[in-house]
């Protein structure tokens, strides 16, 4: 009781400088610091209790809508199993590790009993990591922020049962608060 209580204090003491609402109502944030991104997403009950996993992916405006090029971390719900990794083209997102890159998410903190009604995973990355298979992120540039959920095929993240994406500006949180 007392692990989960402090987790839920580091997380909300990190406040978000970006937070969007998906119409999945999903919600994304993040922070930065220095070189460092925090990133927050909160799965809703009405997601994580019928579905086995969401992502959420960041790739560069000129590398188009589709998946190909994008930076994707997924999240198995029950297991709590948070994969880095990186789409080569319009399909299953292979793990960094897998293709040669590195798992440049430091996890943490993840609650999932903090409140019935949301899930509440965050981890930790460079704005670069220096791996080909992560988006370098730059203050002040426009990206893609793609979402999706669905059930498990094989053990892993399987084709996602809803999908979209939005754009958003790497934006510098010393002095800022952004909402989309």
């Amino acid at each position: 009781m007392i692990l989960v209580l402090l987790l839920f204090q580091t997380a909300i003491s990190l406040d978000p400088c970006f937070t969007t609402t998906f119409r999945s109502g999903m919600k994304f944030e993040f922070n930065n610091r220095n070189d460092n991104v925090h990133f927050t997403l909160h799965v809703p009950k009405l997601i994580f209790e019928p579905y086995e996993w969401a992502g959420i992916g960041i790739k560069r405006i000129e590398d188009g809508v589709g998946m190909e090029n994008a930076d994707i971390i997924s999240f198995i719900f029950k297991e709590y199993i948070i994969e880095d990794r990186w789409a080569t083209e319009n399909g299953f997102p292979p793990a960094d590790e897998d293709q040669g890159g590195t798992l440049d998410a430091d996890i943490g903190p993840t609650k999932g009993i903090i409140s019935l009604e949301t899930k509440v995973l965050s981890w930790d990355r460079p704005l670069d990591t220096k791996d080909n298979f992560d988006t370098k992120l730059e203050y002040g540039r426009r990206y893609y922020l793609m979402w999706a959920y669905g059930m498990l095929e094989g053990g892993d993240i399987g084709y996602h049962e809803d999908r979209d994406y939005e754009e958003f500006e790497m934006v510098e949180c010393a002095n800022s608060v952004v909402t989309a």
